[in-house]
Order: structure tokens, then sequence, then C-alpha cells
């Protein structure tokens, strides 16, 4: 898996470690599915689920769980992150960081 394959896995794990609670319907799946067909849409290749990655991005949300802080920190991999109320879903976040029109 390329760096670029494992930063956007990365995304897609911690978004979706980030806004699980607040959404029980977007599943790994649907977040996954959502940031493929964005890349997809600017000729870039899919993502795929990654142990490892999910287990860093679970951490940092573990970190942050009494907090809520988006702190974007040095590290092996980057982030995007998004921040809600309780109304954002993961593919919405999907749609902040690659825009509506990319998604069908």
């Amino acid at each position: 898996m390329g760096l670029s394959n494992i930063f956007l896995a990365l995304v897609c794990v911690l978004g979706s470690a980030l806004l699980q609670s607040t959404h029980a319907l977007d599943t790994q799946q649907d977040y996954l599915t959502a940031h493929n067909i964005a890349r997809a849409a600017v000729n870039v290749g899919p993502l795929s689920c990654n142990e490892k990655l999910a287990s860093y991005a679970q951490n940092y949300a573990n970190q942050h769980i009494g907090d809520c802080n988006l702190v974007h920190f040095g590290g092996p991999y980057g982030k995007n992150l998004a921040m809600s109320s309780g109304d954002l879903s993961g593919t919405d976040a999907v749609d902040m960081w690659a825009g509506p029109s990319q998604r069908f």
C-alpha cells in the first residue's frame, strides 16, 4: 500500500472513529464507499481498510473523548478532521473534504 493510500485509509478510519458514535448507521463500509466514490471522480484508486491504521485512529479518538478537540499533531499519518454537534454523518464529512459535487 502506497503512502497516499495509507494516508487516506487513516482519514477514512479516523473519521469513522470520531463520528461513529453519533451516526450508528454510518458503517465503516459506508464511509469507505463515500471516499472511494470521491476518489474515483478524480481518477484516484480506491482505499481499503487497514487494522494498523484503525488502531492508530481509535487511539487518537480515545485521547479526545473528554475534550472533543480536533488537534493535528505529528505522527506517521495525516488526518482530515471534522466536528459536529451530532448531526454530521461520516459521509457528510467526506462531502466537506471532497465537495458534494464529487458524490453521486
